[in-house]
C-alpha cells in the first residue's frame, strides 16, 4: 500500500471525488496539449516523412484539422 492509497482511504468521498475530479482535468488538459502540439507538428511535415511513416498527406491533413479536444 502506498502513500497516496492511505491519503485517499483517508478523505471523505467529497473530497475523493473533488480530488479525482481535478486529476481528470489535469489528464484532459494534458490530453488536449499533445493533439494540438503533435497535429501542428504533422502539417508541418514533408511528403516523404509522411510516407515514411505511412500516411498520405490527405489523411494527415484530415487529421491535423481536427480540432484539439477532439481524439
Amino acid at each position: 500500500m502506498n502513500d497516496s492509497t492511505l491519503c485517499l482511504r483517508n478523505m471523505q468521498s467529497s473530497q475523493v471525488a473533488e480530488a479525482a475530479t481535478k486529476t481528470d482535468w489535469r489528464e484532459r488538459l494534458q490530453r488536449w496539449a499533445i493533439n494540438w502540439r503533435t497535429r501542428r507538428q504533422l502539417r508541418q511535415l514533408d511528403s516523404y516523412l509522411l510516407k515514411d511513416i505511412g500516411v498520405s498527406r490527405g489523411d494527415a491533413m484530415i487529421e491535423a484539422e481536427k480540432p484539439f479536444w477532439q481524439d
